[in-house]
């Protein structure tokens, strides 16, 4: 008796939620799914989809049905543990991408290059993410990018990431705090690859200069000030600067053109900690000769007399 009860009871909450339009389903779908277990979650997703592979609607058979569907979560990881992640599903057309590179300095030239890459869509999903591999680094700065030697050593090779990012970024805008500087890091051709660029640091600026990521992310969103940390991956960063482009873009729909109105300009500190030092060979400062009221041993190593100054 009480299972038939039951039967007719669900049967007619089934009958009133297929009366319902699109928009009122999702809201109690939504309102009573985060109270249920993800096991219950996921066997109904399941079923979902098992029914429609079968050209079957999702009111056909019972949800036990799809009980052998379920499976134990599988556990990834962090994508710092990896040298390569890349979502091609996610990649969109004539999308908008969100970018941030953490950049190494190389040996001699001290030309910043980059030692990791992160692009996320507008969800903050990560579509790309890579370490770069490169040769004779002298300084890593492993207090702001996370970067060692071992780490850079487990990267793809340059090539390769701009063969990624290519896949990614062409025809599409890509956003990013001075977002060129970050492309010409990874010898990426934007114009080539038909890439429109947005830089966050044209539109947050004052007379003073563009206000740093950190800058804004202070002033947009106090609680997420700590976002940046040590062994941080660009992959916060990028995050960031969607959260940070969308905000623009909304002042830009505004008509606004240049935005600095209470953003605080972090100091810089006397001295920054970056976890290493240039491993460069220390070159000799060139001795350049003083005047000749300052003048010091080294202006007469070459002096040849012509008779001994002791002969007396």
């Amino acid at each position: 008796m009480e299972s038939g009860l039951k039967k007719a009871k669900v049967a007619q909450l089934i009958d009133q939620l297929r009366t319902l339009n699109n928009q009122d389903y999702l809201d109690v779908l939504c309102q009573t799914s985060v109270e249920r277990p993800y096991a219950v979650i996921r066997k109904a997703f399941n079923y979902h989809q098992e029914h429609r592979k079968k050209g079957r609607g999702p009111g056909a058979g019972s949800v036990e049905e799809c009980t052998p569907l379920t499976r134990p979560l599988r556990v990834s990881r962090p994508a710092w543990e990896v040298d390569l992640i890349y979502r091609g599903d996610l990649v969109p057309a004539n999308g908008i991408l969100y970018i941030d590179v953490e950049k190494v300095s190389l040996l001699s030239s001290h030309l910043n290059v980059a030692g990791t890459v992160a692009v996320v869509d507008s969800r903050r999903e990560l579509v790309l993410w890579a370490i770069i591999r490169h040769e004779n680094v002298c300084q890593f700065f492993p207090k702001l990018t996370g970067l060692s030697k071992d780490k850079i050593a487990m990267g793809i090779i340059p090539n390769q990431a701009r063969c990624m990012l290519r896949k990614v970024l062409k025809g599409n805008t890509v956003v990013g705090a001075a977002v060129e500087q970050d492309l010409k890091s990874l010898d990426y051709d934007f114009l080539e690859n038909r890439t429109k660029v947005v830089d966050l640091q044209d539109f947050f600026k004052n007379e003073k200069g563009p206000f740093k990521l950190l800058d804004l992310a202070t002033h947009f969103f106090p609680n997420k000030q700590n976002f940046q940390c040590a062994k941080h991956s660009a992959i916060s960063d990028a995050r960031m600067t969607m959260k940070i482009a969308k905000k623009m873009f909304f002042l830009m729909k505004d008509g606004v053109m240049r935005y600095s109105e209470g953003i605080i300009r972090t100091k810089k500190p006397k001295f920054l900690d970056v976890g290493d030092k240039c491993t460069c060979s220390v070159t000799k400062k060139k001795y350049k000769e003083k005047p000749a009221e300052h003048r010091d041993w080294r202006d007469f190593e070459d002096y040849i007399h012509d008779t001994d100054p002791y002969d007396y």
